[in-house]
């Protein structure tokens, strides 16, 4: 009877390391052989980032600097012991983003874009890629969403390019940047959006927002003709974006706005309330 307890015990012991090497082998399995990076790359991803997460780039100096950052610094290397341990590296992400599973990917992008260091490059630069070339289109929304988090102003043009995709959830997402990092070649396809009814009601409104960059007349024009919209989210957006872009408010009424813009001599460069 005594040594039933430990018999059972060992049982447990031996079915998680079982479990443990099938979770191992299956993805081993499943990774993508093609690997883009190399291994002295992801090596050299793994060095460069353990220095950042142990705090190792600060030059502190003085006492209360030390006292200040000790803490933060302290946090940093038990969350990066605690990440290499399970397996939450940054290397390992780097590498899930060549995963065959969308799912793995898109969590890859998820993971590596709540990290300072992975909002700037290597990481913005593969995002891109992935943003256009990716097969799976929630791989390639939150691609977007990890560059429009980066605020990098050097893929605009992807988020243009993207305005077109086949799947809304990308468009959403590239309408999404463009309202923080703004392009004056994405208003043709902004208004286009805005106008299209056939859009879904977040893209549009998400258009409707993002407009309020770009104070110029066609662009005013476009956010008073939905107004009237049977949406009021989208009119209500509207008539906030014409708000910010003017400094001024009439409501909804379209014919107060449209005499607003052709009587005032610069109608956006007010921004008295």
């Amino acid at each position: 009877m005594k040594g039933k307890p430990v018999r059972r015990c060992l049982n447990y012991i031996l079915i998680a390391v079982a479990l443990s090497a099938a979770g191992c082998t299956t993805y081993l399995t499943e990774t993508n052989p093609e690997k883009p990076w190399s291994d002295s790359r992801y090596r050299e991803l793994r060095h460069d980032d353990e220095k950042r997460l142990l705090g190792e780039d600060r030059t502190k100096s003085s006492p209360r600097e030390i006292i200040t950052y000790a803490p933060r610094r302290l946090w940093s290397v038990v969350e990066w012991s605690w990440n290499s341990a399970t397996g939450h590296t940054a290397a390992r992400y780097a590498k899930d983003l060549f995963h065959r599973n969308p799912d793995i990917r898109r969590k890859a992008v998820y993971a590596l874009s709540d990290q300072r260091y992975g909002r700037r490059e290597p990481y913005t630069e593969y995002y891109a890629h992935m943003a256009g070339d990716d097969r799976d289109q929630t791989v390639r929304a939150a691609a977007l969403r990890a560059l429009n988090r980066s605020r990098d102003a050097g893929v605009t043009g992807t988020y243009i390019t993207q305005l077109a995709d086949v799947s809304p959830w990308v468009r959403l997402e590239a309408v999404k940047a463009l309202a923080n990092v703004p392009d004056a070649q994405a208003v043709p396809a902004l208004l286009k959006l805005l106008a299209d009814e056939q859009q879904t009601h977040d893209i549009r409104l998400a258009s409707a927002d993002a407009l309020r960059a770009y104070p110029q007349s066609d662009v005013a024009q476009a956010l008073i003709r939905v107004l009237n919209e049977r949406d009021f989210g989208l009119s209500w957006q509207a008539r906030r974006s014409l708000n910010l872009m003017t400094g001024r408010d009439f409501r909804y009424d379209q014919q107060a706005w449209l005499t607003y813009l052709t009587a005032t001599e610069a109608p956006f460069a007010s921004k008295k309330r």
